[in-house]
């Protein structure tokens, strides 16, 4: 097949593959999916792993952080109205 796999150029040492380096043939399946425009699953670096878990646990922060912040503001506004 005359078709590169984009996983090599990502992530070339998780896919064991080289940058360039065309579809095998053991995996037609995954190259009809790709034309089919399906989702293909292919693996990726530690590294990405580290960065993802880094930026699902910097949004549960601010998150966390605008919560608190709007209870705060809900609970002096509580505390406004009963000193009136």
């Amino acid at each position: 097949m005359n078709l590169k796999n984009p996983a090599c150029y990502v992530y070339p040492k998780a896919n064991d593959c080289a940058p360039g380096d065309h579809f095998t043939e053991d995996q037609i399946p995954l190259v009809v999916d790709l034309l089919a425009r399906k989702p293909v699953v292919f693996a990726t670096s530690q590294r990405r792993h580290l960065a993802d878990a880094a930026g699902i646990a910097g949004l549960v922060v601010c998150f966390g952080l605008v919560g608190a912040a709007l209870a705060a503001a809900a609970l002096a506004r509580v505390q406004r109205r009963r000193s009136i």
